[in-house]
């Protein structure tokens, strides 16, 4: 893929520009949020693991904690359960037009249209943020 003048691909970066080290915590375990790759890395190489095992890991962690921290907002009156039905329904046809259409896009075209995306979400959002309290539901 090439890097075009207006919109430049970024390489391989780690998203943690600034390092930190280990925050131990009260119960024994160590936060590992904010740590850069290379030193999660190293962690599990001093636990004796394979390296290559810390991404699968970290994943499994997150995919069994979404659930459990999911479901006091489920139960909660802060969603609507019939705009969750709208998305998990119009989902399939979003897979499939990605799948057959957006595919087939060129490269340009595509960028383009996420920004516009973005930028259309950011301007909702906006506006949403500069009503006043009393006339946004809750």
């Amino acid at each position: 893929m090439s890097d075009t003048i207006l919109m430049p691909i970024p390489g391989h970066t780690d998203p943690v520009t600034i390092p930190r080290d280990i925050t131990p915590r009260e119960d024994g375990r160590a936060d590992l949020i904010g740590l850069p790759k290379a030193r999660i890395t190293a962690l599990f190489a001093e636990a004796g693991l394979d390296p290559k095992a810390a991404f699968p890991i970290m994943m499994g962690c997150c995919a069994f904690l979404m659930p459990s921290s999911g479901f006091s907002f489920i139960n909660s009156d802060r969603i609507d359960h019939r705009v969750v039905l709208g998305m998990a329904l119009g989902g399939v046809p979003a897979v499939l037009l990605a799948a057959f259409v957006v595919k087939e896009l060129p490269l340009q075209t595509l960028r383009w249209g996420v920004v516009v995306v973005v930028l259309y979400a950011a301007a909702v959002m906006l506006k949403s943020a500069m009503q006043s309290k009393e006339t946004v539901p809750a």
